[in-house]
């Protein structure tokens, strides 16, 4: 027993001492601190560990094909552009993507890439967690007002890595810029489907910048979704334009982290990136100048389910 506590001395606790306390908050206070980091570093982690996962399923949907015993099959009727969305197989098989620009396209190849590529876009809106809360009629202006867009990306990102002289398809053909060299339609007076230059237009703007920036596959797998969400979609709710946003933000981060670069030069990259969507949309117009000629002459026929599409143009009312 302590002989000072008996004679009624205040016997003082060192672990109270008023000296000691800032020492001991202080301790306290830095194992907060790293308790807080370890749980920031853990949440990164995680992040990054969904990132790699988001784009390893665009990969998977890249490489998704249909048994080979499908490709040939064809289903005659009228579907109109919702059915069409939901039931791809009346569009095209998931043949393998081939993009080596081997050979000039005939319009079979025209039409066959179209098909293929709206059935990779459709496989590519539905992966997208953001927006399986939209409400339907909103999931169809969506695919409508940005088919288009990603079309472009598409092709030109595979132009621009292929090499060609032209407009690269999915099935191993491209589309020449040279006016001589275009695909004809049938007939002994054909009829060449590039009425606007887009062609040419398309190497000038948009595909010898993507060439010059190298882009690696993340980059344009992860680009074509940014693409789809990079301009408002006219005519959707607001719950809808919020969804979008969010959406977008979201693709815009996994898009600087598919760029190993510092950061400075990652957004560099990114911007001139975003900056090519202005070239897009005016090959956007073009096309559609160009598709609305071809069914007056009744040139290409690319089916009944895509007349919406065909019929819709850039914030157009719905």
């Amino acid at each position: 027993m302590n002989p000072r506590a008996v004679q009624g001395d205040t016997v003082e606790d060192p672990e109270w001492d008023e000296e000691a306390m800032p020492e001991t908050l202080s301790i306290s206070t830095q194992t907060d601190a790293l308790k807080v980091k370890k749980k920031s570093h853990t949440s990164l982690f995680t992040l990054d560990i969904k990132k790699e996962q988001i784009i390893d399923n665009l990969r998977a949907i890249y490489a998704r094909t249909d048994p080979e015993e499908f490709w040939k099959l064809t289903y005659p009727g009228t579907y109109d552009f919702r059915y069409a969305f939901h039931n791809t197989k009346v569009v095209s098989p998931r043949t393998p993507l081939t993009p080596t620009a081997e050979r000039i396209a005939t319009l079979n190849d025209v039409v066959a890439d179209f098909r293929r590529a709206f059935v990779l876009f459709v496989d590519i809106l539905k992966s997208i967690d953001q927006l399986r809360d939209v409400q339907e009629d909103d999931k169809m202006k969506i695919a409508k007002s940005r088919f288009a867009a990603f079309y472009w990306w598409l092709c030109s990102t595979w132009s621009a890595k292929a090499g060609c002289n032209g407009v690269c398809y999915s099935n191993g053909s491209y589309h020449p810029a040279s006016i001589s060299d275009m695909p004809k339609s049938e007939g002994k007076h054909g009829v060449r489907i590039d009425y606007s230059g887009v062609s040419q237009k398309s190497l000038e703007n948009l595909v010898e910048p993507l060439r010059r920036m190298e882009l690696s596959d993340e980059e344009r797998i992860v680009g074509a979704v940014m693409v789809i969400l990079a301009d408002p979609v006219p005519n959707v709710s607001t719950k809808t334009e919020k969804i979008l946003a969010e959406a977008r933000d979201f693709y815009l981060e996994l898009l600087g982290y598919c760029i190993k670069l510092p950061e400075e030069q990652q957004g560099i990259r990114v911007s001139t990136m975003v900056l090519l969507l202005a070239s897009i949309m005016e090959l956007v117009h073009l096309t559609t100048d160009n598709i609305q000629l071809s069914d007056v002459l009744h040139v290409i026929d690319l089916g009944d389910w895509s007349q919406e599409l065909r019929d819709h143009r850039y914030r157009r009312q719905f």
